[in-house]
């Protein structure tokens, strides 16, 4: 999502939606987890961007592509869900590598 989201951006992320959780811990050791039930479950395509993550060091953004049972591969720089290649006009590649299958 790097040169989507630019520094300023503002984000509002309904965390709620789709069940968050509290997670307490403190060196390792878990005190607290706790899933609040989802209103729904996440689905491709019903908006940009799914949850944020954060850590001490970064904030992690993600976005559903797929759902459970679906296949996803990448191959030359483009998504393929179960097969069909996701049209994504807003995806920037600033890497000119691509990296061999393994």
């Amino acid at each position: 999502m790097e040169n989507t989201l630019l520094v300023g951006d503002y984000l509002f992320i309904n965390k709620m939606l789709y069940g968050s959780e509290i997670d307490l811990g403190i060196r390792g050791h878990q005190f607290v987890h706790y899933r609040f039930p989802a209103f729904r479950q996440p689905a491709p395509a019903t908006s940009s961007f799914s949850a944020i993550r954060r850590t001490r060091a970064r904030n992690f953004i993600k976005r559903c592509v797929a759902v459970g049972g679906q296949t996803v591969m990448i191959r030359n720089k483009n998504l393929y869900v179960d097969g069909v290649r996701l049209v994504e006009p807003y995806a920037i590649h600033i890497d000119p590598r691509i990296l061999p299958v393994r």
